[in-house]
């Protein structure tokens, strides 16, 4: 129910923002009924670009032709992205000359008409330097994570944080190859993966994301399932993972001997789980139970919000992923409203929880503003 009525707030949204654009566009051009007409089921058909390939691409396996038509949509839904709020400054523009009495109505339609190309220009631009920027190799972010009366075999404790890959859209193998190489380049002495692996069934997203099994860490790579790994075919994802080799935690914790430190590692399954049953439920008290105090307790979850719970059962560092840092500049300003922490450490009462933007992305591709990141925490107590 919850994903239906989101659906529906955001098809509402997705065909208002287009009408709203495509009314400045069109009322300009002094267009005769029968161009009118035809302006505005053009301007329709770029709107249904976006629901009609969801439905493509969960109607049968991916084909070459699918393929295509995908890329076509998502680099449709960037410019989409980056339009709506340049006409949304153009108009603001327009509005406060007309104010100050710099604009005469007789002109109104004109000063439109010119700021119009400027806006479909920008927009593209925007568009194009926001693929850039996510086709570019992601970020590294190192931060040390001070841990008060740390165990001294856990000084300089190593963990790689990799989140949001999102294989089967436009995020392509190389890319996954890269984040592997990388991460092993730091040499762990553990990788979390925190949640959505991929948008697409498992026999067309899992050819991208095979260079995971190479993933090196000295204590393994531990996963947690994101929205997305829910929303397409959860058991099999979950089995592909344990076929990577990685321990998949739902409501589950595995303990480490680092040498005579002892490391008790959790995690919980998004709140989209529930659909698949309770027992996807995201269950801190059963996740730890039976867990031993331990020296360090690490939390891993997809949702930032899912951290907050950590402090209350003892642990001192919880990890998450998937705001993306609200992924493209202007909307990443809204990112704050709907996550209690968005990007970065953030410190809730004794325990640290950090926020990756994400190591690839979700749909369009593009990150202006907001690049992705590979993230290495470094435990120390000094």
């Amino acid at each position: 129910m919850r994903v239906m009525s989101f659906f529906t707030i955001a098809m509402t949204v997705w065909y208002g923002s287009h009408a709203y654009v495509a009314a400045r566009l069109i009322m300009p051009l002094g267009l005769a009924t029968a161009g009118k007409v035809v302006a505005w089921l053009f301007a329709l058909a770029l709107a249904s670009l976006f629901p009609l390939t969801m439905t493509i691409m969960r109607s049968g396996p991916v084909t070459p032709w699918r393929e295509a038509f995908a890329w076509i949509s998502w680099l449709y839904f960037s410019f989409a992205m980056m339009i709506l709020p340049v006409s949304i400054i153009r108009d603001l523009a327009l509005g406060a000359a007309r104010l100050a009495g710099l604009l005469p109505a007789a002109s109104v339609r004109q000063a439109l008409a010119s700021a119009n190309t400027w806006v479909v220009a920008a927009a593209v631009i925007l568009t194009g330097i926001g693929y850039l920027q996510a086709r570019a190799h992601p970020r590294i972010e190192e931060v040390r994570v001070k841990i008060p009366g740390l165990a001294p075999d856990l000084e300089g404790f190593r963990i790689v944080l990799l989140c949001d890959l999102h294989a089967g859209g436009t995020m392509v193998r190389g890319q996954i190859e890269y984040a592997v190489k990388t991460a092993n380049a730091l040499a762990p002495d553990l990788v979390a993966l925190a949640g959505d692996l991929a948008d697409g069934r498992v026999l067309d997203a899992g050819r991208a994301l095979a260079p995971l099994s190479g993933l090196k860490a000295r204590h393994g790579v531990f996963f947690v399932m994101g929205n997305h790994d829910y929303f397409w075919e959860p058991a099999r994802w979950a089995e592909f993972a344990r076929g990577l080799g990685f321990h998949v935690l739902v409501n589950e914790h595995s303990v480490i001997r680092h040498g005579r430190a002892v490391m008790v590692v959790a995690g919980l399954p998004d709140p989209h789980g529930g659909m698949h049953g309770p027992s996807q439920i995201p269950d801190l008290a059963a996740a730890v139970r039976g867990a031993p105090r331990g020296d360090f307790r690490l939390l891993i979850v997809h949702q930032p919000r899912e951290t907050i719970a950590g402090a209350k059962e003892g642990f001192q560092l919880a990890v998450a992923g998937h705001t993306h840092g609200g992924q493209t500049f202007p909307w990443s300003l809204l990112n704050p409203f709907f996550h209690p922490f968005t990007r970065g450490l953030n410190r809730v009462g004794d325990m640290y929880s950090y926020v990756s933007r994400g190591t690839g992305y979700w749909g369009p591709p593009n990150r202006l503003g907001v690049p992705g990141e590979i993230t290495l925490l470094i435990l120390t107590g000094r």
